[in-house]
């Protein structure tokens, strides 16, 4: 901590070693053909640095940045795919994230910036032949460039009461074009999967959500609404589901000490009330 304490400075590093191995019938398709694998998968990566600052602006009020690189082994369903990729490569990323949080009083918040770049994404695969049963094939897609935005909030109105808003926006999109495999019959091929520019699947741009509850001695409530924007579903961008609202809510009763127990409570949660 320098400048009396109104800098801190963190400094840090991980390892991780990642090391299975599998034997036995892995899938249907093994089965049906009194197949038993053996499969092997080590990843490690033991320097993974990580840094972060912060400085107070004011009394509850700072500014932050961090760094961090991490590392992501080959998932253990590799192993057991239709098709094992010996020669998967394990993920790794560099997160960058600045931004000002504040609490002052009976409400809180902050705006953050991030950008991430992922080598070696690691994505599931399947055959797109619909008269082919596919089971998932885990492959590298090259790089991956996420950035975006989050603003967040929580005001406390009056006792036991609770409104909670957050915005964030992000754009991942694939940097390269892959290879992603394919079984023709005759054994297993590699296919161009031209998806360079395109938005990586299941990610939406857009999410809203506001949220609130109230706790009192003993009734409780709360509330939740969220948009989620349009995604794609396919590397290819043409295939995608519309932007969605939901909402849930909650409430119950909370009885106090009782049955041995600090607490007991009773609730109902309903989720999609639409």
């Amino acid at each position: 901590r320098l400048l009396d304490e109104r800098l801190t400075l963190e400094f840090g590093a991980k390892g991780l070693s990642v090391d299975r191995k599998y034997h036995g019938i892995a899938n249907l398709d093994d089965f049906n053909s009194n197949t038993t694998r053996n499969t092997a998968k080590k990843d490690k990566d033991w320097f993974q640095p990580q840094a972060g600052a912060s400085f107070s602006l004011a009394e509850g009020t700072e500014v932050f940045a961090n760094y961090a690189e991490n590392f992501s082994a080959a998932p253990r369903l590799a192993l057991t795919a239709g098709y094992f990729n010996p020669d998967i490569k394990p993920e790794e990323s560099k997160n960058i994230d600045v931004g000002i949080r504040t609490e002052q009083g009976n409400w809180s918040g902050y705006v953050a910036l991030y950008h991430i770049d992922y080598q070696n994404r690691i994505i599931a695969l399947t055959d797109p032949d619909p008269l082919v049963v596919a089971s998932q094939i885990y492959q590298n897609v090259g790089d991956i460039k996420t950035q975006g935005a989050e603003v967040s909030g929580i005001w406390r109105p009056a006792d036991g009461w609770r409104l909670g808003v957050s915005l964030s926006y992000n754009k991942s999109e694939f940097k390269d074009n892959y290879y992603g495999y394919r079984d023709d019959g005759s054994g297993i091929q590699d296919v161009l999967r031209p998806s360079k520019g395109n938005e990586v699947p299941d990610s939406p741009k857009i999410m809203l959500s506001f949220n609130g509850g109230w706790e009192g001695e003993h009734f409780f409530a709360n509330w939740d609404a969220k948009y989620t924007g349009k995604r794609y579903y396919t590397y290819t961008n043409d295939q995608s589901v519309p932007g969605v609202t939901t909402f849930d809510a909650g409430g119950g009763y909370s009885f106090g000490p009782g049955l041995g127990l600090q607490n007991v409570k009773v609730s109902l949660n309903v989720t999609n009330l639409t």
